[in-house]
């Protein structure tokens, strides 16, 4: 039953991921980093972060949810393998814009994870 949760999350997640990214792509196409991408890694991050937290301070919620939203959903929704591989080919293009993109990514992921735990600590 476990990997039903997993697999319902995950199916939610990575449609929601690839229709984010289209409109974020179609909408910011004049940036020369993937926005897509990074929106839906920071959202991601900035949710797995408070969902977690909360759930660990306050909401107690059931495993199977966690495992619906947290592990499918919103491990499906981020995209770790997506960021590494745009990394390498903006790196192709420029060292610059290489660094640019991941230290873009590092930061606004790991600040939203950050305001993530605060507010979902602060609900507990």
């Amino acid at each position: 039953m476990e990997y039903l949760f997993v697999g319902i999350g995950g199916f939610l997640g990575a449609i929601s991921r690839y229709g984010l990214s289209q409109v974020v792509h179609a909408n910011f196409s004049g940036f020369h980093i993937p926005l897509g991408t990074i929106t839906v890694n920071v959202l991601g991050a900035f949710l797995l972060s408070f969902l977690l937290t909360a759930n660990y301070y306050k909401l107690n919620l059931p495993a199977h949810t966690i495992l619906l939203l947290g592990t499918g959903f919103l491990g499906a929704f981020t995209t770790f393998s997506t960021f590494t591989h745009e990394t390498l080919t903006i790196f192709e293009q420029s060292v610059v814009k290489g660094i640019f993109y991941i230290c873009i990514m590092l930061i606004a992921s790991y600040g939203s994870a950050v305001s993530g735990y605060f507010i979902g600590k602060a609900i507990g």
